[in-house]
């Protein structure tokens, strides 16, 4: 099953996301955009991934953790297979790289672009490619979760929803748009994936 019932309330605090084009926006080099829509309204309390590994093997990752407790120590205890992220969750945009030999997810640049829909309901953001170390082909998937465990043996349960088809693929060497549904009705509103995009923008 994708989901549980959270067993106790968090407290829901209103932020509008965050918009940035900046004028330099020509100057990134090559681009690829990600955007995905929910079935309600984000939560700023939620959390919002888009995992990628460089690698674009789909059979490695990334993949959701579904399992638990107990959870990973010193790694994400959202996902696995993954190089990179991004994370939308109390209002800001942020970038992680993994550091394979500590197991840990080292802060990197936001994406210099991002933002949320204003009905509240699309997350967007731009990287680039040279954030993504060149890759030629990467494999994605998008993740929303409502608590993310710190503790390994917390006992808890979340809601948790990712796409049906399981990690995705696409080239990242030629101009592409790639889209995709997910099926609806089996996660709260606010964490219910609907649909995907994807654009990859080449420089030259």
């Amino acid at each position: 099953m994708k989901h549980t019932i959270l067993t106790s309330l968090i407290l829901f605090l209103f932020i509008s996301g965050c918009a940035r084009y900046p004028k330099e926006a020509q100057t990134l080099g090559d681009q690829i955009t990600f955007r995905f829509t929910l079935k309600g309204e984000v939560d700023p309390s939620y959390y919002y991934f888009v995992f990628i590994n460089t690698n674009g093997n789909s059979a490695e990752g990334p993949f959701p953790i579904t399992y638990g407790p107990p959870w990973p120590i010193n790694e994400n205890t959202c996902a696995t297979g993954y190089t990179h992220f991004i994370r939308w969750t109390m209002g800001q945009f942020l970038s992680f790289i993994y550091d394979a030999q500590t197991k840990r997810d080292l802060p990197s640049d936001p994406p210099p672009i991002c933002q949320i829909s204003p009905d509240g309901r699309t997350i967007e953001f731009t990287i680039t490619r040279k954030w993504l170390n060149d890759a030629e082909k990467i494999s994605f998937n998008i993740i929303t979760i409502d608590y993310k465990p710190t503790d390994p043996g917390w006992q808890g349960t979340r809601n948790i929803d990712y796409l049906d088809s399981g990690p995705l693929e696409i080239p990242l060497y030629q101009n592409g748009t790639y889209r995709g549904t997910d099926s609806t009705g089996d996660c709260t509103p606010p964490l219910d994936i609907v649909s995907w995009e994807i654009v990859v923008r080449l420089a030259s």
